[in-house]
């Protein structure tokens, strides 16, 4: 549908084939679609909008429906996060851009302005610099922004009263995380870097969790208070989410279908537990009126209403408490809850759909409801990331391909045809570079690898963000504009967003005058600020106050941290996943070694490049001619090694 302009293609005009926004361009990185309006952000962080907008929700200081994109009014370059709703719009922003481009200035001069106007100054004797609100890199200073129809307090900037621009909570701060907006669009929930969980909005059904069932208009913290919440799920009218001690609570609407799960059907105006208790919940999605969460061990829990088999346990009866699907198994990696149906990944690459299948959006090849799980007919072993619509289905396979299938009267499943589809379909640009997508009410938007977003399905209200109001039936390039926006989450008519307002680039080098210690700043806003001391014993490191977090030596090289330090190693990030052969093999070709280092006759052990280079050269990497060994990779060696010594001497035994 795009008779509101929400295709972004300059037209009122619906299309059934994916079109590109007027903007074009290459550099779109995520988007999300409401009911007649959509919100994106490009790479360089800036935010744009295009359809309805008679509530204020594109944010641009108007009540003028676009048919192209705009950006909102407070620009900027460094939007973290968007959150549409029904009639608002909600986003996080990081504090500060700022760029070290070369050196410490001489004493008294100016520094870099960073795209936010925070300005460094130098004014000791030894040149120091400093430079206040920094983001992203060294602190997490985020802003949450929210615009549209503000009637429920949706907004949380303590009115009722719809705004056409954006406007801050009065909770302010800039530590904002993570965001979720219920599916009546009425009712917000965030949290905060700090482990804070609050909400806003429409209250009537104790779905803010503040032991009332009144709207607030402003954030409220959850009776349960706490500073451990890492992820929230709102439904239609409940709320659910995990601390990171691993319990998962809910709280909400709960007559009739049970979807708090804590064996009851009374609604809770505070957080309860789920019957199974637990400390080992990971995560957690929310359909309308049931619940799917994942524990640590890879188990998948259902609850809530089951009246198409949504819930997977071979049953229609909705369930209060949590019940584990009729597949079973640990291996559960990926969930997306859709209208009445749910689907999953498993971490062997497999995808799984239950639930009802009206227009085949199960995906298998019939028009049947399953109340246990099934596999598409497409079967594979490499489905990577799922997206649960209204009516229909969209899954990326680890090779880069798109498919889809479910309700395509709209053109929705991409394939240039108005056609359902009950099982997988490519869309007719096939390739191999697609990197995420989302399926909405009537409409489908995915991003490529090289920064492209593309969107189909029905476009009259401007969803699509090609410029018109026609509906697409294959993939079409939005319009391009702008600065990058990071994140944006489009509802119906509302649009939330995080914006990051710090990315910090070191350039070049350390001059001669020192190093860098980054510490707390309390005369601003800021979590850290950033200051050159002196060569000699200067040393770059992170500071809470009185404690040192990170510290690193530029005269020795060396790097030391106050907790662990981290490589991402996801299922959902790698491919060809193999066991290493020949392990204990391998370890008897290198060589542990000690030596003393050229430049400074330091004593250390380990190993040496160019002989890992001929065992496991996917270790070795080459800078300017000399080449690193990646240490914490070798763990992954001595792990089979250790195993297949092991089974030798096992073997060995029973022959004794």
């Amino acid at each position: 549908m795009g008779n509101s302009g929400q295709l972004g293609d300059n037209t009122i005009v619906s299309k059934s084939s994916p079109v590109q926004t007027v903007a074009f361009g290459t550099n779109w990185k995520q988007v999300s679609c409401g009911d007649a309006q959509t919100a994106a952000t490009k790479t360089d962080g800036t935010l744009w909008t295009w359809g309805t907008g008679t509530s204020g929700q594109l944010g641009d200081n108007t009540i003028v429906s676009k048919s192209s994109p705009v950006q909102t009014v407070t620009s900027g370059y460094s939007w973290r996060q968007a959150v549409a709703g029904f009639t608002v719009t909600m986003a996080i922003q990081n504090e500060a851009d700022v760029d070290l481009i070369d050196q410490t200035l001489p004493s008294g001069a100016t520094g870099q302005t960073g795209a936010t106007g925070q300005t460094g100054t130098a004014g000791s004797a030894s040149g120091a610099l400093t430079i206040y609100q920094l983001g992203d890199y060294l602190s997490t200073s985020t802003r949450l922004w929210a615009f549209g129809v503000g009637t429920s307090g949706q907004l949380g900037d303590n009115t009722i009263v719809t705004k056409s621009s954006p406007v801050q909570t009065t909770a302010f701060g800039t530590n904002w995380k993570q965001i979720s907006n219920s599916m009546s669009n009425a009712t917000t929930t965030c949290i905060k870097t700090d482990g804070t969980l609050w909400s806003w909005g429409l209250g009537t059904t104790g779905q803010l969790g503040d032991n009332t069932i009144l709207s607030k208009s402003s954030p409220v913290q959850t009776v349960a208070g706490g500073t451990n919440w890492i992820q929230c799920a709102s439904g239609f009218t409940h709320t659910a989410a995990v601390k990171s001690d691993g319990t998962l609570w809910t709280w909400g609407a709960n007559a009739t279908y049970g979807q708090l799960g804590d064996n009851t059907v009374a609604p809770k105006s505070s957080p309860v537990q789920t019957v199974a208790f637990g400390t080992n919940w990971k995560s957690v999605s929310s359909g309308s009126y049931h619940c799917a969460a994942t524990k640590t061990d890879g188990t998948l829990w259902n609850w809530g209403r089951n009246t198409s088999g949504q819930l997977g346990d071979n049953t229609i009866i909705s369930r209060s408490s949590p019940v584990q699907t009729a597949a079973f198994g640990s291996n559960w990696v990926q969930i997306s809850c859709g209208y009445y149906y749910t689907t999953a990944i498993k971490n062997d690459g497999t995808l799984w759909t239950w639930g009802i299948n009206t227009s085949g959006q199960l995906g298998e090849n019939t028009a049947s409801p399953r109340s246990s799980p099934i596999q598409t007919v497409a079967f594979g072993t490499n489905w990577r990331q799922v997206s649960a619509g209204n009516s229909m289905t969209a899954c990326i396979k680890t090779d880069g391909t798109l498919w889809t299938w479910g309700q395509g009267t709209n053109g929705t499943l991409g394939d240039n045809t108005a056609v359902s589809k009950s099982s997988p379909v490519q869309t007719v640009t096939f390739d191999t570079t697609w990197k995420q997508v989302s399926a909405g009410n009537g409409h489908m938007i995915g991003t490529k690898t090289d920064g492209s977003m593309w969107s189909w399905g029905l476009g009259t209200s401007g969803q699509l963000g090609d410029n018109t109001i026609v509906t697409k039936s294959s993939p079409v390039q939005t319009v391009t504009f702008g600065y990058e926006w990071k994140q944006a989450y489009a509802g119906n008519t509302t649009t939330y967003a995080i914006q990051t307002e710090a990315d910090i680039n070191l350039l070049d080098q350390l001059s001669s005058s020192g190093g860098i210690t980054i510490t707390d700043d309390t005369s601003t806003n800021a979590t850290r600020y950033l200051t050159f001391t002196s060569a000699t014993s200067g040393s770059i490191s992170t500071e809470n106050v009185s404690s040192t977090k990170l510290t690193f030596n530029p005269s020795t090289g060396d790097l030391t941290v106050g907790g662990n330090v981290t490589a991402n190693s996801d299922l959902n990030l790698k491919e060809d996943i193999v066991t290493i052969p020949d392990a204990l093999q391998k370890v008897r070709d290198m060589r542990g070694v000690s030596f003393s280092w050229k430049e400074n006759g330091r004593k250390s052990i380990g190993v040496v490049a160019q002989e890992v280079e001929k065992v496991l050269p996917e270790l070795v990497t080459e800078t300017d001619g000399v080449k690193s060994v990646a240490y914490g990779n070798i763990i992954g060696l001595l792990i089979e090694a250790i195993k297949e010594q092991d089974k030798r001497i096992d073997d060995l035994e029973r022959r004794l």
